[in-house]
């Protein structure tokens, strides 16, 4: 109930730090119906994003002309569809309400502020992989299909989910190990061939975009980032210690792909840790939310000096991420 209530005022009254939140409030105010789009809806902005989002920001449009409720809004449409996904995984009421606290000092921030477009695409893709979990295959690929629509960056997490859940379906006398080789492999294949896929794009509404995000992959950032040590490091060695108890648990599957693809990527982008945070973005906040809470309810005294530790730490985090003058 707090997060309900607090993060409205949030989203109201925070001021401006300019960034992408700029951006994104232009595109919104600029946002038009053009039936020659390639999904009817275009923006007077210089904002680069896919067509499937200028549309989802046009028809919110018809709601309100003010870009701060429209962030309310896109708010709690989102919460609702995370809320709704961790249920249909399976994951009990306590740990849901713990993971949407983990999400409060940093994941809420960063997609529903600074970022939005990275919000409702989150929670469709958490909202496509329960459908996948509970065998809901087409409406759930579909989901996952709007959802890389929305933002691009994550298409690789949504190619891996759908190989893994359809081709349980498809292949059953294959383990959940071996399906899982075979999607890494697929999308470690298409991620360094994404130079020769290149030309073949054009056909598609996003083309331009998903052609200068593939392109974003030569990109080279150096640096050491917190998400590329928690999947390197973390969140293997919390699998292991906890995978008798975790395994017990309907979601462990999910829980040990997201560790693998999450490890995987960041491992391949290891010289661009920009580009591995942003791939492998659906799974490691999943991850820290989860295994989070599970630390904190498990050992509280522990899991809460590292919540605490967190947020003492977050003028560094926003200072690192956004270049924000805190003093």
């Amino acid at each position: 109930m707090f997060i309900l209530v607090s993060y409205p005022l949030f989203l109201l009254y925070l001021p401006d730090t300019g960034y992408d939140f700029q951006y994104y409030e232009q595109a919104f105010d600029g946002v038009y119906y053009d039936p020659t789009a390639d999904l009817w809806f275009r923006s007077t902005s210089t904002l680069t994003a896919e067509p499937a989002w200028f549309t989802y920001t046009g028809l919110m449009r018809y709601l309100t002309d003010d870009f701060r409720v429209f962030l309310v809004l896109n708010f709690f449409l989102s919460i609702s569809l995370m809320y709704v996904s961790f249920k249909k995984l399976d994951i009990d009421p306590e740990m849901r309400a713990a993971m949407l606290v983990m999400m409060v000092p940093v994941i809420f921030p960063t997609v529903m502020f600074w970022s939005p477009r990275s919000s409702i695409s989150l929670a469709l893709v958490y909202f496509g992989v329960s459908l996948l979990h509970n065998r809901k295959t087409i409406i759930g690929v579909l989901v996952l299909l709007l959802a890389g629509s929305i933002h691009s960056q994550y298409l690789p997490f949504v190619l891996l989910v759908a190989v893994f859940y359809v081709g349980q379906q498809v292949l059953p006398f294959l383990n959940r190990f071996a399906i899982t080789v075979i999607g890494l492999s697929i999308l470690t294949l298409t991620i360094f061939a994404s130079q020769y896929i290149l030309p073949y794009l054009t056909v598609l509404p996003s083309s331009v975009i998903i052609t200068s995000k593939l392109n974003y992959l030569d990109v080279q950032e150096q640096g050491i980032r917190f998400s590329g040590f928690m999947s390197l490091l973390v969140y293997p060695v919390l699998l292991i210690l906890f995978r008798k108890k975790l395994a017990e648990r309907r979601e462990f599957p999910l829980l040990v792909l997201m560790v693998i693809f999450s490890f995987v990527i960041n491992l391949i982008f290891f010289a661009s840790p920009h580009v591995a945070g942003r791939i492998s973005r659906a799974a490691d906040y999943f991850l820290f939310c989860y295994l989070g809470a599970y630390v904190v309810r498990t050992y509280p005294a522990a899991g809460l000096v590292g919540v605490a530790l967190l947020f003492a730490a977050l003028p560094l985090v926003y200072t690192g991420l956004y270049d924000l003058n805190w003093f």
